[in-house]
């Protein structure tokens, strides 16, 4: 005899456990298109006119929003000193690795590329502050939190309970740069460096090195820099060969890797949109355009934008 209460439970019973596994694995990823070091500010002027520049480290999907703050962090407890102010970046296109962005911090503010909006009274001290970057517009909790992009400073790292000081949150430990070692500060302050490649965590070193700004109390010219921003890496993997190199190009993700290597692609949302066996020791892999994918071949996990 047909049950068809037993077929119904049987059904919702289903679809539960797909909803509470696809749950699970997209709690694996972050539900952000950026992770941290994706972006880094890497020239400030806390004098008039006052601006901030950061170059992106990983391709930004269209319409991304980043937003940069100057309330401080207690990483202690942890919460923020609130009273400060908070800009949002975004773009309307894609913004490739290695771009440079100027953002002017007065009168009507505005960036070289895409568009800045203000929210309180974000305004970069001459005697002591700090820009702490992260995606979207809601302030990250906890230290650990997915959405900690940047932290940069233009005295040491230290929280003082006052507008000029601030702690970095520790999931930012490789992806903070302070400009001085004590409470005295510069102004201002901008990567020497102009020339730079290397993949992301190469660059970043770079960045994140103190020794390597042009610092004053004096307004600074921020000079044009090109980045070079690679995914080769020298690093082995697990079997022995070189680590995989991943990009992309219009519709299609190319994976260079040991032959036999699993190729999984998944969408930011988790899902396995496509998996292959890498041949020849390069596989192309086409999937629509105009995306964000995560591929992951062994133990190598990357995020590639698809244009």
């Amino acid at each position: 005899m047909y049950n068809s209460n037993f077929t119904i439970m049987k059904k919702n019973y289903f679809l539960k456990t797909m909803f509470l596994a696809v749950t699970m694995f997209t709690y694996g990823f972050s539900s952000y298109a950026l992770t941290a070091g994706d972006i880094a500010v890497i020239g400030v002027n806390a004098d008039a006119t006052k601006t901030l520049t950061f170059v992106a480290l990983a391709d930004i999907p269209a319409n991304t929003v980043v937003s940069f703050t100057d309330n401080g962090w207690d990483a202690t407890t942890p919460a923020w000193r609130t009273g400060e102010g908070t800009i949002q970046w975004t773009n309307t296109d894609a913004t490739p690795a290695g771009t440079v962005i100027t953002l002017t911090l007065e009168g009507t503010y505005s960036s070289t590329t895409g568009s800045v909006t203000t929210n309180g009274s974000f305004n970069l001290s001459t005697s002591g502050d700090q820009v702490l970057a992260y995606e979207g517009t809601t302030s990250p909790t906890t230290n650990e939190d997915a959405a900690w992009l940047f932290a940069f400073s233009t005295e040491s790292f230290a929280y003082a309970d006052n507008s000029n000081s601030s702690d970095y949150p520790t999931a930012l430990s490789g992806a903070s740069v302070a400009m001085t070692t004590s409470t005295t500060e510069t102004d201002n302050a901008y990567l020497t460096n102009t020339t730079v490649s290397g993949t992301k965590e190469e660059v970043l070193e770079i960045i994140t090195n103190t020794d390597n700004y042009t610092k004053s109390n004096t307004i600074l010219t921020v000079p044009t820099y090109s980045f070079t921003v690679s995914s080769t890496s020298s690093m082995t993997n697990s079997k022995g060969g070189n680590a995989p190199e991943i990009s992309a190009q219009k519709g299609e993700i190319i994976v260079s890797a040991n032959v036999g290597e699993t190729v999984q692609v998944y969408s930011t949302l988790g899902m396995l949109v496509k998996t292959t066996i890498v041949s020849e020791g390069t596989s192309t892999i086409s999937v629509p355009s105009g995306q964000l994918y995560i591929v992951k071949v062994g133990s190598t996990t990357r995020k590639v934008l698809v244009k």
